[in-house]
């Protein structure tokens, strides 16, 4: 660079340095108006402008000025690098993803050791042009020289979940799980996705395992996976899982877990084991509310309308909020027992609700005709 030029830059730096941006950019225009005959000089000041004009946050100039500079290829090698990477960086920030990887790819051939970013950046680049491939190849070659740098090992993960490789995509868990046993998202997403590949058992495990190292709150986790369950139908295992977790101590014993459990034993037929798990939530709230839920349960069974009533009682006695159900039920237990006379008082009373008068007020006419 001649000292001409070398004045006229250094002159601008410091009016740019006294944030006298005005002064500073007409100087600017005017020396690359002015151009000198030197390209070395020519590089300089296009360099000069690209920068001036990242600080003011004018993009779209900047990288005009910057790849002008770049393109001349006289810089020195380390100005030449940063130019790549920021021009990368431009058109990954403009989303011209498929523009940024040329520039990346150049920076990775042209130094032996190349940082962390770099890979970082061509892979996301890679990524968001859907080469999945390209990414999984370049971050396992990242990988090797930056094993500890977990956005490295998250575009991976990305890429396998992209490509619907789950296998791998669990293995790549594992393995993040090693640099980062205390990360709670990696612990539930690896115990979703042997859900979803259907290791119901293994996806078990992962979660005790998540809870044994105190990463996971063992209500939460268990929950999540008994929903997970649930939703994909399955709601049998669901229960006899969570069901485990209260006997073993993973999941609290509270009205909560019986609650759920009973719903899944409900929604997997078993209404035996539902009505179980009712009388455990019982034991931890006095509304009647449970009481009622369990003589409703023996009702829709044969052979259990003693049950139904002294449940139905039982949630009477407690102050259960539909007292008017619970009579209703009581009475027509007593009616198919032939039991008439100890039916009458439960109509009666159940006349008495809004909800039931009109049922409880059919089935007298019925019984005096």
């Amino acid at each position: 660079m001649t000292l001409h030029t070398f004045k006229k830059l250094e002159t601008i730096q410091k009016l740019i340095s006294e944030k006298a941006y005005e002064k500073a950019e007409k100087k600017l225009k005017n020396a690359l108006k002015k151009l000198p005959s030197a390209k070395e000089d020519q590089a300089y000041i296009f360099h000069t402008a690209g920068m001036y004009y990242l600080q003011q946050e004018d993009y779209t100039t900047a990288d005009t000025w910057l790849l002008k500079a770049w393109e001349l290829k006289v810089l020195p090698e380390s100005t030449q690098l940063y130019l790549m990477q920021t021009l990368a960086g431009l058109r990954m920030q403009a989303e011209k993803y498929t523009e940024a990887i040329p520039f990346y790819e150049a920076w990775i051939e042209q130094v032996e050791a190349p940082p962390e970013g770099i890979y970082l950046g061509l892979g996301a680049a890679y990524f968001y042009t859907d080469r999945y491939d390209d990414t999984v190849s370049l971050m396992n070659t990242a990988l090797n020289k930056f094993p500890k740098k977990e956005a490295l090992w998250q575009l991976l993960l990305a890429s396998y979940y992209e490509v619907n490789d789950l296998s791998k995509a669990a293995k790549t868990l594992a393995r993040m799980l090693r640099h980062w046993p205390n990360k709670q998202k990696y612990w539930q997403q690896l115990a979703s996705i042997h859900l979803e590949l259907g290791a119901h058992e293994d996806c078990l495990e992962i979660m005790q395992a998540g809870i044994a190292n105190s990463t996971l709150s063992g209500d939460t986790a268990i929950r999540q996976y008994v929903y997970t369950l649930y939703e994909k139908h399955l709601p049998y295992k669901a229960a006899v899982v969570l069901e485990h977790a209260i006997e073993t101590g993973i999941a609290e014993k509270n009205r909560e877990n019986y609650e759920l459990l009973s719903s899944m034993y409900q929604e997997g037929r078993d209404r035996e084991k539902a009505i179980r798990a009712l009388k455990q939530a019982s034991n931890f709230s006095e509304d009647g509310r449970h009481d009622l839920n369990i003589a409703q349960l023996y009702f829709e069974q044969d052979g259990k309308l003693k049950q139904v009533i002294t449940y139905a009682k039982r949630a009477i006695e407690k102050g259960v909020k539909q007292e008017g159900n619970a009579h209703m039920l009581i009475a027509v237990a007593y009616a198919e027992l032939n039991q008439p006379d100890a039916a009458r008082p439960h109509l009666k009373a159940a006349a008495e609700f809004k909800e039931t008068r009109k049922s409880a007020n059919q089935w007298l006419q019925s019984l005096e005709e």
